[in-house]
């Protein structure tokens, strides 16, 4: 099988624009806290959680910063999503090929990041929900490590790190369950990832589409045949014969469109609710950022529906 595609320097021309406008985004969201002292604004939701922590510390003495570490997680999380966002538009500059499937692994991990990092700084939700998110979080990585089972140091490491965050979610008074899996605390759990794709993409998580995006990226990254062969671009010959048959696998701008416009819209939504939790919307830089990549969103959205006429 063949690794046949565009010209490379043709598909570059094609998303350049895309590959600008990403990046860009993506710079400006890994650049706020840099730009704004790396401190929220005296009247912004950020600040008044963190005005929070002594009170929540007292009812639970154990965990020395419970507001400032769940900040520090949806952080990271966002700092994740923008540097798949940057990764993904570095695949299409201008070099030997075009990606095949590194851009559709980067945008399920990106995706995800959006969602985890958007539930992690939501400006709407209150101090203690916040924590619970953030302790929810602190327990899905320790189960997550737990099921490894590399050693028993690692277990015994795992078993005190478990007994420390059940000890504090009962000096809040939060119940700890488990559904599937994963970790909920005081009724707080990580969103389901299909429903907040497509009230992320399309504005409704009740619609199929984030379901029929996040089924087909996994099955790119578990490399199945329902992910992988959307890539061959010309069937190989029917005649039969001893040799391999051949067949042309490649990349088409026009199908990247569809991938570039829900992570751009999701990376764009990610980094609005951090900037709005920690009072930096006013910030030049971000705004312009923000107008360019909306504005490239409705020109993305334009060009899917012009190809889906023209098929």
């Amino acid at each position: 099988m063949s690794s046949e595609h565009v010209e490379s320097a043709d598909f570059a021309e094609k998303m350049a624009e895309t590959v600008s406008v990403m990046k860009g985004l993506a710079l400006t969201i890994a650049g706020a806290p840099g730009r704004n002292g790396h401190l929220a604004h005296a009247s912004s939701v950020g600040m008044s959680d963190l005005a929070a922590q002594g009170v929540l510390q007292r009812r639970c003495p154990q965990w020395e910063g419970p507001v400032g570490d769940s900040y520090s997680i949806g952080a990271m999380t966002l700092i994740a999503a923008s540097d798949y966002g940057h990764g993904y538009a570095s695949l299409f500059e201008v070099s030997e090929r075009a990606p095949v499937f590194a851009h559709l692994a980067l945008t399920r991990a990106g995706l995800e990041a959006c969602v985890v990092s958007i539930w992690l700084n939501d400006p709407r939700i209150d101090t203690e929900r916040r924590v619970k998110r953030g302790l929810c979080e602190q327990l899905y990585s320790t189960w997550e490590v737990g099921r490894l089972k590399i050693d028993d140091e690692q277990q015994r490491r795992i078993a005190g790190a478990k007994a420390f965050w059940q000890g504090c979610a009962d000096a809040f008074g939060w119940e700890i369950s488990n559904n599937r899996g994963k970790p909920v605390v005081g009724g707080e759990q990580r969103p389901s990832m299909p429903v907040r794709i497509s009230e992320l993409v399309v504005g409704r998580g009740d619609k199929p589409i984030g379901k029929a995006l996040w089924s087909f990226l996994s099955a790119v990254i578990h490399v199945g045949w329902y992910g992988i062969t959307p890539a061959v671009i010309e069937k190989p010959p029917s005649e039969p014969g001893i040799g391999p048959s051949l067949a042309m696998v490649g990349t088409d701008s026009k199908d990247v469109n569809p991938q570039s416009y829900g992570f751009l819209r999701a990376l764009r939504q990610a980094g609005e609710a951090r900037q709005t939790l920690m009072g930096w919307t006013s910030d030049p830089v971000w705004q312009e950022a923000a107008a360019k990549s909306e504005a490239h969103e409705e020109a993305l959205l334009k060009a899917i529906a012009e190809s889906a006429q023209q098929s």
